[in-house]
């Protein structure tokens, strides 16, 4: 079973139900941390047993509820049933795993003092304090992005900077040191896979009122941005033409370019071997995208590649 956490109507896989009791609430003892001031700071408590997912309140201070009733006691949790913690907080309950598993070691975000860890769902992992942050942690600044990649490699990405990540290498982030570690198995399905698109939608014209052009909308938020300085819209623009092929295939992986490609495809005829620029180029229009209140880490990067992770591209 999983409990999937409900935003603005979206589902996301958020909470694996296994054997052992795993906690919910806003201490960072819980196995799955809510910050949310109406959840308690041990809410409640999930776990797998005699083949039903099971759910029991923890003496918290707004309830749990299923399906618009106050959990007294220790409750089954059915196929669909709908779970709130506290005032806002709601989960779905599913029955399967969201994503089928294409990798077989298991991961985790580890918080060094607290040794609290966090479980990769898929792909991408991100820590700082916007709403489609996977880890909240105030004052993160532009955050830190990381991504699992199928060959093996750990990748580190701020709005500064991009380079590889060892396991077991600590990095920071608000003032907090962090590490991934490959996890012993007590995350179960956590360890899945899967994909990792931001849900805005991104339209690309060359033909804009000054040139090329790249609007990118949030329709959880209504929110807008328009990118219309040239190379910005141009490596945009080349990046998504790439994305949408691949999927016309079915194959995801086509949609990473490499770093001499987009080069030539944003600058003509300039050197290839001219990775600072690419680079430099990046890094302002991730900073432009922070700025605009967008979540920029849909520009995911790794070892001399990049690519686009979005929910909806369209090009005109």
């Amino acid at each position: 079973m999983w409990l999937h956490m409900v935003r603005n109507g979206i589902e996301r896989p958020a909470v694996a139900v296994l054997g052992r009791p795993r906690t919910l609430g806003r201490a960072r003892d819980c196995d799955h941390v809510i910050a949310d001031p109406s959840v308690s700071s041990h809410h409640a408590s999930v776990w797998f047993e005699n083949g039903c997912a099971w759910i029991r309140d923890l003496g918290s201070r707004n309830g749990t509820w299923i399906d618009r009733a106050r959990v007294s006691a220790p409750a089954v949790l059915n196929d669909g049933a709908r779970v709130r913690l506290g005032s806002t907080i709601e989960f779905v309950v599913r029955a399967a795993a969201p994503v089928v598993p294409t990798r077989q070691d298991a991961f985790a975000v580890e918080d060094v003092e607290t040794m609290v860890r966090h479980p990769f769902f898929a792909d991408r992992f991100f820590l700082g304090d916007s709403d489609h942050a996977d880890l909240r942690v105030a004052d993160a600044g532009g955050g830190v992005a990381l991504f699992l990649h199928p060959d093996g490699d750990i990748w580190r990405s701020t709005v500064d900077d991009d380079g590889p990540l060892e396991l077991g290498e600590v990095f920071t982030c608000g003032g907090r040191r962090f590490r991934v570690v490959a996890d012993d198995g007590s995350v179960g399905l956590g360890a899945t896979i899967g994909d990792a698109r931001l849900p805005f939608r991104l339209t690309l014209t060359l033909d804009g009122v000054a040139g090329a052009e790249a609007i990118i909308d949030d329709p959880q938020t209504g929110a807008r941005h328009v990118i219309d300085a040239e190379n910005r819209a141009v490596l945009l623009y080349a990046l998504a033409k790439r994305a949408v092929d691949s999927r016309s295939t079915g194959d995801e992986d086509d949609a990473w370019c490499s770093d001499e490609d987009i080069t030539r495809d944003v600058w003509g005829r300039r050197s290839s071997s001219d990775a600072n620029s690419l680079h430099v180029l990046v890094h302002r229009l991730r900073k432009e995208l922070k700025e605009a209140g967008f979540d920029p880490w849909f520009i995911e990067k790794r070892r001399k590649a990049i690519r686009l992770a979005l929910a909806d591209i369209v090009i005109k």
